[in-house]
């Protein structure tokens, strides 16, 4: 094949297609020698460095070396708090608007009916109804008993007497979950799981929780009030202004929120009062 050298997977040890191992000058097949022109890809292209300017290159009460001592404490503080509800405001909105997943163990129960040739008996639909129908305490709690008496080395015997006692009204289903033909046994973990992860990731998608601060509050009730507007974070943004007009005077915020290392949110907050306190720059003519 004339200058060609061809590696055949089945034919050499993994170890030959290291880089390493391999005399890449006498490779001249273009697609062969691309694992060796990505990795020489990878070692000679530079990793991009952030170097962002320094407070004192861009505001001019940064100028002064103990500037930050100058800022109360007390107001630098409630700055802070602020901020922190903010960013996990719009964060929270963020999480909750993706879709949660459910049923993401149905595939496994769908094939478990088949192997058993009971496809046409019990349909997985019916069977996540079921349980579905059960308090989130409740399906929880199986969960863990699932796990504590190790339900899948239980003998047939051991699951029926397990079923009786955490789910007594479940009678219908007791041969389908406590047969080890094609890993029937394994649905009811599948079915609990998946229920309970639902509950979970509904949990965790309330926009409104009793310990969110009354300035949490604030700004998620500004965002239902108009939840479709398109901009969250302009929505989000104005009632925090609001709540940080209380705190300190607007043309005063600026440097107590670069302090906190915070200069990105500037654009959001007090993008009207940034152009007071930025350094002047003297162009050569």
């Amino acid at each position: 094949m004339g200058g060609h050298q061809h590696f055949e997977v089945g034919k050499l040890p993994l170890s030959q297609f290291q880089p390493h191992n391999i005399d890449w000058d006498t490779v001249d097949s273009p697609v062969e020698r691309l694992p060796w022109l990505a990795r020489q890809l990878e070692r000679n292209t530079l990793k991009v460095q952030e170097k962002p300017a320094k407070d004192g290159e861009l505001f001019a009460f940064a100028q002064e070396r103990n500037w930050k001592r100058q800022l109360d404490e007390k107001t630098l503080s409630s700055v802070s708090a602020l901020l922190w509800d903010y960013e996990h405001c719009l964060s929270r909105i963020r999480a909750c608007r993706a879709p949660a997943k459910g049923q993401q163990r149905k595939t496994d129960i769908d094939r478990i009916l088949y192997a058993r040739g009971q496809e046409e008996v019990y349909d997985s639909d019916e069977l996540y109804a079921f349980f579905q129908q059960l308090s989130s305490e409740r399906i929880s709690t199986l969960r863990k008993a699932i796990v504590d008496q190790q339900w899948h080395l239980m003998t047939e015997a051991q699951k029926e007497t397990f079923l009786r006692e955490w789910l007594p009204e479940g009678a219908d289903y007791y041969d389908l979950l406590t047969d080890f033909r094609h890993g029937g046994f394994r649905m009811l973990g599948d079915l609990v799981c998946d229920i309970d992860d639902l509950e979970t990731a509904r949990e965790r998608k309330q926009l409104r929780r009793s310990v969110d601060s009354p300035a949490f509050q604030k700004m998620m009730e500004a965002y239902l009030s108009a939840p479709f507007s398109g901009n969250e974070r302009a929505v989000v943004s104005r009632a925090c202004r609001k709540l940080l007009n209380k705190i300190v005077r607007p043309s005063l915020a600026v440097p107590y929120v670069v302090a906190l290392g915070k200069r990105n949110l500037l654009w959001d907050l007090l993008l009207d009062h940034i152009e007071e306190h930025v350094l002047e720059v003297n162009h050569a003519e």
